[in-house]
């Protein structure tokens, strides 16, 4: 995914990157634009297990109080990119508010 996003030419993300909270809690996610308040998470197999699912959105949850803006891939995105691209370039040029 990281290569796709260098390719479309968007900026070039954060790999693992680590957001230390407000209240003291770290956040890793698998992709960040921290000068954009930005996450892309990939959601594997492994997220799909019902006990990761709560802590995944917990964490989430926590990133989207804090107004970053976290977007999902999953392996289709993978094979057909375009979408999560598209999306992604609307939110990196969005505007600051």
């Amino acid at each position: 995914m990281r290569l796709a996003i260098l390719r479309a030419g968007l900026p070039a993300p954060v790999p693992q990157l680590t957001i230390r909270m407000d209240n003291g809690y770290v956040i890793r996610v698998d992709l960040g634009w921290p000068e954009f308040r930005v996450a892309l998470e990939y959601d594997g197999a492994y997220h799909a297990d019902r006990v990761q699912m709560q802590r995944d959105r917990r964490r989430l949850n926590e990133l989207a109080q804090q107004g970053w803006t976290v977007l999902h891939a999953t392996a289709s995105d993978l094979h057909d990119p375009s979408a999560v691209l598209g999306t992604l370039r609307s939110v990196l040029t969005k505007p600051a508010a």
